[in-house]
């Protein structure tokens, strides 16, 4: 992976119509939580799909609270989207012929100030990505 794609994915959108781009991003600026860090300690495979990933070690609230807040406010705005849950976890390495058993890594500190809606298109040269808006973390008080 190139440093230049490395990202965590909150909610995976699918195919939006341009025209529906405006309304998403309204629903996304309802999203308010206060800024926050965690820690990447472990690296592990999956090995069905092939890929390899860094992950925190335990859960972190403020990141789940993350994903939540976005789920419902693009639910309430009206759209699909995929249902998985979410599993906090960046994507390092693809195609991996041997996976290796989950192992701890020195851990490295995310700070959390922003989140972003990016586009994704498949080139010829891989996935190219385009942020389209970023919104900063709100303060609660």
């Amino acid at each position: 992976m190139r440093a230049n794609t490395l990202h965590m994915t909150l909610l995976f959108m699918g195919a939006v119509k341009r025209l529906q781009i405006m309304e998403l991003m309204h629903a996304a600026e309802k999203v308010v939580l206060n800024p926050f860090a965690f820690r990447i300690q472990q690296f592990s495979c999956w090995p069905r799909n092939h890929i390899g990933y860094a992950a925190p070690r335990n859960e972190v609230e403020e990141l789940a609270w993350l994903a939540r807040l976005l789920r419902q406010e693009v639910e309430q705005a009206g759209f699909s989207f995929d249902r998985m849950d979410f599993v906090p976890h960046v994507t390092l390495l693809r195609d991996i012929v041997h996976p290796v058993a989950q192992c701890f890594i020195s851990p490295i500190e995310w700070q959390v100030s922003e989140f972003a809606l990016v586009e994704s298109n498949l080139t010829e040269q891989g996935v190219r990505y385009q942020t389209l808006a970023t919104w900063q973390m709100g303060c609660l008080g």
